[in-house]
């Protein structure tokens, strides 16, 4: 018999006195599971499955066949139950196991499907998608007892629903201001603006927190901040109060592009080399000038678009 179909028939439970606490050799494994639930009185005390107040010698039950004397001590602290628990606890953290090596990889599938925005700064409805996903995850691996495929169904309807809504809000301005933030600005020309920080339910200390971390210490250097629907707050100063330009000051600059990685902890990065138009030969030598016999005495080495390069060794102190 297996689990599901004896929880079908509960009006068919009773309750056994003197219940079988022995093992049944000729049992699948599911089966198998379903005694030792039995026997440790998942679902009662000396509970056991009947047809019409018979006893039912053809299915699995709680009961003593022949009317046979319960153990002495009991089921939990006997061989056979010590050996019953251990079984059903392998069984359980496999079955953990094996959910989270699937459940996992789909999860990745679905987050990937959703786009960068889910990864990256959060509006509201992809704030409540994440908890939905982190929900469904965590009761997938911390319940064996759910359906897994139910589970997994659920998060590819939760991606699906992110992609719809998050198209719904790129075609109408409209159903956007239903489901997310609009912009508020909290500071114009030097002051705070009272009325918008409190109907944005913020902190002043939290604005001030924001502005530091813009490297602003004095409010009135602020021409506007505006919180983003995201939550993060961004800055315009006054214009006299940010640093002059090399363009102002009438000075060319020295553009030395970006900087390539060549060396990532001891190994040459070739195909960088090839886009740069450089060779292996040409970076041991500049290694040997500065006294680097092999690159893998290099923990970073990258290459500018003036061929400068720039080295890293390895702390071996």
């Amino acid at each position: 018999m297996e689990e599901s179909i004896l929880l079908q028939h509960r009006a068919l439970w009773s309750v056994e006195d003197k219940p079988f606490l022995g093992q049944l050799t000729r049992l699948s494994p599911e089966e198998q599971r379903l005694l030792c639930s039995l026997q440790n009185n998942t679902w009662g005390k000396g509970v056991r499955y009947s047809i019409s107040g018979t006893r039912d010698t053809t299915s699995i039950s709680n009961a003593s066949p022949g009317g046979q004397a319960p153990v002495s001590r009991g089921f939990r602290e006997s061989a056979a139950g010590k050996e019953c628990l251990l079984l059903e606890t392998v069984y359980d953290l496999l079955s953990i196991t094996g959910r989270i090596f699937t459940i996992f990889p789909l999860l990745l599938f679905v987050a990937l499907f959703m786009g960068r925005r889910l990864v990256g700064e959060l509006p509201v409805f992809d704030f409540l998608i994440i908890l939905a996903l982190g929900s469904l995850v965590g009761a997938d691996i911390a319940e064996p007892d759910i359906n897994h495929w139910y589970v997994a169904f659920a998060i590819v309807v939760v991606g699906i629903l992110q992609r719809i809504v998050a198209g719904l809000t790129l075609q109408s301005q409209r159903f956007k201001k239903l489901i997310t933030f609009a912009p508020v600005i909290v500071i114009k020309d030097g002051v705070f603006l009272e009325k918008n920080l409190r109907k944005i339910n913020d902190s002043l200390e939290n604005i001030l927190e924001f502005l530091r971390g813009e490297g602003i210490f004095n409010i009135s250097d602020v021409d506007i901040a505006i919180i983003e629907a995201n939550g993060r707050l961004s800055v315009y100063k006054k214009p006299q109060k940010n640093p002059a330009t090399l363009q102002e000051l009438g000075v060319a600059p020295l553009s030395a592009g970006i900087a390539h990685p060549v060396i990532i902890e001891g190994k040459i990065i070739r195909q960088t080399l090839n886009d740069l138009q450089l060779t292996e030969e040409w970076l041991a030598a500049q290694l040997n000038a500065r006294g680097i016999p092999t690159a893998q005495a290099i923990f970073f080495s990258s290459v500018d678009g003036n061929n400068q390069i720039h080295i890293s060794p390895y702390n071996r102190s």
